[in-house]
């Protein structure tokens, strides 16, 4: 195998080469062939990019390789011994279906350098992606510079088919990414958000440039303060909830969610991304919610009554405040558990009580019931009915 030359070696014969071009230059001679092809073959032996020198004497219509390099030789996966002297149709008898061919004739014809991608595609997957840089070099010679992009090109093709897939999965789920510019507080690519809310494509630019015209001023003030702070470099991920006005005036509820991506040679945080997610069904069943919470409790405080939770795996149970206040217990200074409420009931009433309650865990009764003296703080007894179901 032949020695590759040392960086010295390539330095000294560059130096050769300029000398010799400046010295037929000064004496206003063409340069001979001879030194042309040399300064050629030693700029592209050693190049990054594969290059093959083309042949032609049938005036453009065949080609056959006269050189082609070691980057083209590993690209190829071919020795050059194996492909110098013969046709690129002997060589690739499908290079027709490429338009390589074609591309080769069109620019020895015309003699002006062309760009072609030379691409072949299976199934969805680049099988192959040549760049190619095609130049006319004489009246038979015609050279191809290419580059190998198949295996940046299925990334390319990857990455957009990922982002393709996650757009669906976040109209899907109804979230909108969003970009903040740290130094300029502009929020961007909140177009979707925006259309979805009823406004037009021709009020977008004004509703971007200003973001707190369209979101309440309590969330406003809120978010603008949380922002700020990652723009001085705060590390924490953002989460924010906050209200947007929609066409119609009524307010809608989002949630954000993001973090810093970039930052300038200072470590200066500049932009912000994130996903912004519509919450306002959650938000109405938990206000609907709360609003049924407190019509029970208005309830239980009106007719006298109390809730109880028993987890009995664990026999820790929740007593309402309204049981606190019928009995005189301080919540905070009292340990409930199954225990406790047999301790503070009437000895009479406990064993029918039991009785009641294996039953009703045994599934003989649909529900438990019970009613039963329970002795209060100051030593009191009061009457009680119990009325409860097992639910898990």
């Amino acid at each position: 195998m032949k020695k590759l030359p040392s960086y010295e070696e390539l330095q000294h014969r560059i130096a050769q080469l300029e000398n010799e071009l400046a010295s037929f230059k000064s004496g206003g001679s063409k340069i001979p062939f001879n030194i042309k092809a040399n300064l050629f073959y030693d700029i592209c032996e050693y190049s990054k990019n594969a290059v093959v020198l083309f042949e032609s004497f049938d005036n453009g219509k065949s080609f056959k390789i006269k050189y082609c390099n070691k980057k083209a030789e590993e690209f190829e996966k071919i020795s050059r011994e194996n492909i110098i002297g013969k046709t690129l149709v002997e060589l690739f008898p499908t290079v027709h279906n490429s338009g390589f061919l074609e591309a080769l004739r069109r620019v020895f014809k015309s003699n002006k350098a062309e760009e072609f991608p030379a691409v072949s595609i299976s199934s969805g997957k680049i099988l192959e992606w040549k760049q190619n840089y095609i130049y006319r070099l004489s009246d038979k010679e015609i050279v191809s510079i290419y580059i190998d992009e198949t295996i940046n090109k299925n990334k390319e093709f990857e990455l957009k088919e990922h982002r393709e897939k996650l757009q669906i999965a976040m109209e899907a789920a109804s979230y909108f990414s969003f970009e903040i510019d740290l130094t300029t507080y502009q929020i961007s690519t909140l177009k979707e958000l925006y259309l979805t809310l009823g406004y037009s494509e021709s009020e977008l630019n004004a509703f971007l440039k200003n973001a707190g015209s369209l979101i309440h001023p309590e969330d406003y003030n809120k978010a603008k303060k949380l922002i700020s702070k990652h723009a001085l470099g705060i590390k924490a991920p953002l989460n924010l909830e906050f209200r947007v006005k929609d066409k119609s005036g009524k307010w809608f509820w989002f949630k954000a969610a993001g973090r810093t991506i970039e930052w300038d040679k200072n470590s200066k945080p500049l932009k912000l991304v994130g996903l912004v997610q519509m919450i306002q069904k959650e938000k109405e069943i938990v206000l609907r919610l709360k609003e049924s919470e407190n019509r029970l409790k208005l309830a239980m405080q009106s007719a006298n009554q109390a809730l109880i939770d028993w987890n009995m795996k664990d026999d820790v149970i929740f007593f309402s405040p309204e049981w606190y206040k019928m009995f005189g217990y301080d919540p905070k200074k009292t340990s409930i558990n199954f225990d406790f409420t047999v301790k503070i009931a009437h000895p009479e009433d406990v064993p029918a009580a039991l009785k009641n309650l294996e039953n009703h865990i045994n599934g003989k009764t649909d529900f438990f019931n019970a009613e039963v003296r329970m002795k209060t703080k100051s030593g009191k007894w009061k009457w009680i009915l119990t009325h409860g179901k097992i639910i898990n």
